[in-house]
């Protein structure tokens, strides 16, 4: 991922955020109702996740990508880890869900 693109990705991400939680302050404000509103929220709150992972994973690529990209060892520790945590939650998911 380029600088431009990363940047251009962590700008719209915050600006759609900031322009979402504006309407709906504007909605607190002006005390309204209705299915409409009620409508209006849920798509906010959707879009504003949406919205915080495009800039999450744009944050998170890029500090992988500058960690990773001249040391193979740190990608291969890096890697490690990240599969013993997959395994370790695969496990506590089964054990959970399980009948006694």
């Amino acid at each position: 991922m380029t600088t431009k693109l990363f940047f251009k990705y962590l700008c719209v991400g915050f600006f759609f955020i900031l322009v979402n939680i504006g309407i709906s302050f504007l909605i607190e404000k002006y005390n309204l109702s209705g299915f409409w509103v009620f409508y209006i929220r849920m798509s906010f709150v959707i879009f504003n996740f949406l919205c915080l992972v495009r800039v999450f994973f744009c944050i998170w690529t890029t500090i992988g990508y500058l960690l990773v990209r001249h040391d193979p060892y740190l990608k291969r520790i890096t890697l490690m880890i990240a599969s013993f945590f997959i395994w370790k939650s695969v496990i506590e998911n089964d054990t959970d869900n399980r009948d006694i």
